[in-house]
């Protein structure tokens, strides 16, 4: 149990993990899965198989492996969503201007372009 919380599920816990093999791991299979686990296929197999049903994995139909699920890329995006990037990276940007002596820019990298978003001037910190 984690010291944070005074319940902590375990299955949810192992589906969490599971995902997490996939930060290194594009395409694996139950086997595989099962391996860096340490469980038995049969347990992974469930877990795997509830991750598709709610669309956190899907397994590509001519191999069988499994990959992360769009689901997952919903989430990420809600949570870019709530997120203002100028605010989230403001205090840091200041950070470097003050101690380099220079201008920081904060931009992003858009169908081919360099889109600027915010500018910290060294000029504005001296």
């Amino acid at each position: 149990m984690s010291t944070n919380q005074s319940v902590t599920i375990m299955s949810i816990v192992k589906a969490a993990n599971i995902l997490n093999i996939f930060i290194k791991n594009n395409n694996i299979g139950i086997s595989e899965i099962a391996s860096f686990m340490g469980m038995s296929k049969s347990t992974v197999y469930g877990i795997v198989n509830t991750l598709v049903e709610v669309g956190f994995l899907e397994q590509d139909s001519d191999t069988k492996k499994y990959r992360l699920g769009l689901k997952l890329f919903e989430l990420g995006c809600a949570v870019e969503g709530r997120m203002d990037l100028r605010t989230e990276a403001k205090q840091f940007c200041e950070e470097l201007t003050k101690k380099y002596s220079c201008t920081v820019h904060i931009a992003t990298y858009s169908e081919g372009d360099v889109v600027y978003i915010d500018k910290f001037d060294v000029s504005d910190f001296l």
